[in-house]
């Protein structure tokens, strides 16, 4: 056994002796043979990268961002390659970050910030490659290559150099206002927030301080002189409301919901929501108002809130701007249209024709809508016309808020039926009109109405029951009643008086002779003039040949 296991082990040992050319320089013993029996060593041959040209950097927009990062930052210069390689470099002595850049064009590219532990600007450099860069981490001198500086910041919305004041030694804070101060309760009104100065109270800046408000900027600074208030460089941005994936809209209420007079302790009627904000420069963002609970009452109480705004959603300051949300009744005093006849506001079936409105109590809101036609909730399934016009803020919107005393609508389109039902009106309210119920009635053997009656449509929009009159076919005296549904629709007729004297008279014919080109009525002569007409008759014409009347 012992030979056996000596034998096996010497032609292990010569078969890895003629593998010499991979394990060159290896001595063999028992030990080691039997150990490459459970060992696999792999060889993996990688091809050899050639290093790609570095580009070049000149201009950085936005130059300024905050801390929590999340800043689409473009970054324009050339020599930029679509690489799945490219990246830019964020470095700051020995804080450095790279992150994988989006090409657009040899010219521009773009990257989202990461996060930095502290304030301070930081050098930017980009490579194609990942590895040549266009200048040397952390040099700043000519002939090392090109760089930019990128500002990072952590001030709170609306309290510029809070952290260290070292330009705003007097911890001033920002004032703002606000584009739209009232909305409803449903939410949806933009509102664009502006840092316009600082809260001085009764202090006054002096001559020379480096920090007199809020300002706006798009410089970045030199890439000979990285520090951003250098008097080379561009003047330095002092707005607190920095580009972010992390800028933030919070909406605070306190709302009398059941109307006590007083707000619950248990903050079952505080409410607080946070949205993401747009950012339109360092001292504008815009904001929508999210819903809010509506208190009951009639009318609906307004309640007044706040709104702060978060460079990075966690931290706020206290400045911020009031907002009221309220809902009260809107009116409509007049409509007009640039052409106008007899009617004010007029336009064409196709729509598209802008409508001016005048009245009160129009508030900002995507929600805001005019409607044309005036179809009722509760019947709206019986009209299948788009008589609602599109809500703005959604493609395609087409509602404009100018005051609260005027918006503008854009009319929908009317619909197929549009030339028989051209005004489909009625609502809740008892002063509405309903349109476009159509009866057919026949004649009893006595020439009265018949008690059955058909109601061919039952028209739409009816607040009550509308008055019948029936007039025509040469008899009189005939009255009749209407019911309709929950929905202002016609559902039963009832004869209260038949009447007398309909359907009188018959017999009389006439020929009607056409002119030379056939098309045109030349001659009507009378062929019978039949008796027992009361009224004057209806003339219906056929063609002798056949066909329609």
């Amino acid at each position: 056994m012992r030979r056996r296991f000596d034998d096996e082990a010497a032609g292990c040992a010569r078969r890895c002796e003629r593998a010499r050319g991979r394990t060159r320089g290896a001595r063999w013993s028992r030990g080691a043979a039997v150990a490459m029996l459970v060992v696999v060593a792999r060889v993996v041959v990688a091809q050899r990268v050639e290093p790609m040209k570095a580009p070049t950097v000149t201009w950085l927009e936005p130059p300024k961002g905050h801390v929590a990062g999340g800043t689409t930052l473009a970054v324009y210069g050339g020599g930029f390659l679509n690489s799945a390689r490219l990246k830019v470099r964020f470095a700051r002595g020995e804080e450095t970050t790279e992150a994988y850049a989006t090409y657009h064009s040899s010219t521009m590219i773009t990257v989202v910030t990461p996060a930095r532990v502290g304030a301070g600007w930081t050098q930017v450099t980009v490579a194609n490659d990942g590895e040549t860069w266009s200048g040397t981490p952390n040099v700043y001198t000519k002939g090392s290559g090109t760089f930019l500086a990128y500002v990072y910041d952590d001030s709170l919305a609306g309290f510029y150099d809070g952290v260290r004041q070292g330009e705003n030694t007097n911890a001033y804070h920002e004032l703002w206002s606000a584009s739209n101060t009232t909305g409803p309760y449903i939410g949806g009104t933009i509102v664009r927030v502006y840092a316009r100065n600082l809260d001085l109270g009764s202090n006054t800046l002096s001559s020379s301080a480096t920090y007199v408000g809020p300002t706006d900027g798009a410089g970045s600074p030199n890439p000979n002189f990285p520090d951003p208030n250098a008097v080379m460089n561009s003047p330095p941005v002092h707005g607190t409301f920095y580009p972010g994936s992390k800028l933030t809209c919070r909406m605070t209420c306190n709302i009398d919901v059941n109307q006590d007079s007083s707000i619950a302790s248990d903050g079952s009627e505080t409410f607080v929501t946070a949205q993401p904000a747009i950012w339109h420069s360092y001292t504008s963002v815009e904001c929508e108002t999210p819903p809010m609970p509506v208190p009951v009452g009639d009318p609906i109480p307004s309640t007044a809130c706040h709104m702060h705004i978060s460079n990075d959603g966690i931290n706020y300051d206290y400045a911020n701007v009031t907002f009221t949300y309220a809902d009260p009744l809107p009116t409509v005093t007049s409509i007009s249209t640039a052409q106008s006849s007899v009617w004010g506001a007029r336009g064409p079936f196709d729509g598209n024709t802008e409508v001016i409105v005048k009245g009160t109590n129009f508030l900002p809101s995507k929600y805001l809508k005019c409607k044309f036609g005036g179809i009722p909730e509760s019947g709206k399934n019986l009209w299948e016309s788009d008589d609602v016009s599109h809500v703005v803020g959604t493609p395609g919107g087409r509602v404009r808020w100018v005051s609260s005393t005027e918006i503008r609508c854009i009319t929908p389109e009317f619909g197929p039926a549009s030339q028989q039902r051209q005004y489909p009106a009625g609502s809740t309210l008892a002063a509405s009109i309903g349109c476009c119920a159509v009866l057919d009635v026949t004649f009893d053997a006595n020439n009265g109405i018949s008690s059955t009656v058909t109601i061919v449509d039952g028209g739409r929009g009816y607040a009550t029951a509308p008055v019948l009159t029936i007039i025509g076919g040469g008899g009189g005296g005939a009255t009749a009643t209407a019911t309709i549904d929950s929905s202002g629709v016609v559902n039963a007729v009832t004869i209260t008086n038949a009447g007398h004297s309909y359907n009188q008279g018959s017999g009389a014919t006439a020929t009607a002779t056409l002119d030379a080109s056939g098309g045109t009525l030349s001659a009507l002569t009378l062929t019978a003039a039949g008796s027992g007409y009361t009224v004057p008759p209806d003339v219906t014409f056929s063609c002798s040949g056949g066909g329609g009347s």
